[in-house]
């Protein structure tokens, strides 16, 4: 999680990606949420799974969303794990983000959630909207899936969206242990040549059996 303050589109979303460092042996779940988002932003609440180091979600800023009051308290990530029988909280204070107006790209999902079964498929499709005469292929990519879920057909070039298209079909893949759980993921589409992320709202997984 970056102490800075984070510039979000107006209308969209940015990639957060938080890690974890692990000590003492400790390889349990931690739970982490971002605090004081001020009006108009929002993020889900979420986890690092047992053994797994990283997760990521989207930081939301409504189409009425502005920038925060100066004395606005910063937001704040707050990570919790019980360890022991006991529970340990650990924060990261960040900046107040800023609203900037959209860039070259919007992106947005067909819907607020997915649901699969272990074993199984399910499709999500990805939209985007080019801005500012913007009129090239269009990078996509699917951060924060839990372990043992991933994207199939991702090319030599990942997943894209060409010159002459808006949308694409994403599909998602859960491996037969994946357990049952509710996990928070984030779609973002790349603009190259300014390397920015436009990200969606964040996706909810529901995996059920």
């Amino acid at each position: 999680f970056s102490p800075t303050a984070p510039s979000v589109w107006k209308g969209g979303g940015v990639p957060v990606t938080v890690t974890v460092n692990r000590v003492d042996g400790y390889a349990g779940p931690v739970q982490v949420k971002l605090e004081n988002l001020p009006a108009g932003f929002e993020a889900p609440p979420t986890f690092i799974e047992a053994g797994q180091q990283s997760t990521a979600f989207a930081l939301y800023a409504g189409p009425m969303a502005g920038n925060p009051p100066p004395m606005t308290p910063p937001l704040k990530l707050v990570a919790r794990a019980t360890i022991d029988g006991k529970e340990i909280v650990r924060e990261a204070t960040g900046g107040l983000p800023k609203v900037v107006e959209p860039g070259d790209l919007v992106t947005a999902t067909a819907a607020g959630e997915v649901t699969i079964r272990p074993g199984g498929e399910a499709r999500l499709k990805v939209s985007i909207e080019r801005r500012n005469g913007f009129k090239g292929r269009v990078p996509i990519e699917v951060k924060g899936l839990p372990h043992g879920v991933r994207v199939l057909d991702i090319g030599l070039n990942g997943i894209l969206i060409t010159e002459r298209d808006t949308e694409r079909e994403v599909a998602i893949y859960a491996e037969p242990w994946v357990t049952p759980m509710e996990h928070p993921f984030v779609v973002l589409s790349k603009r190259e040549g300014k390397n920015t992320d436009h990200a969606a709202r964040s996706v909810l997984l529901r995996v059920q059996k």
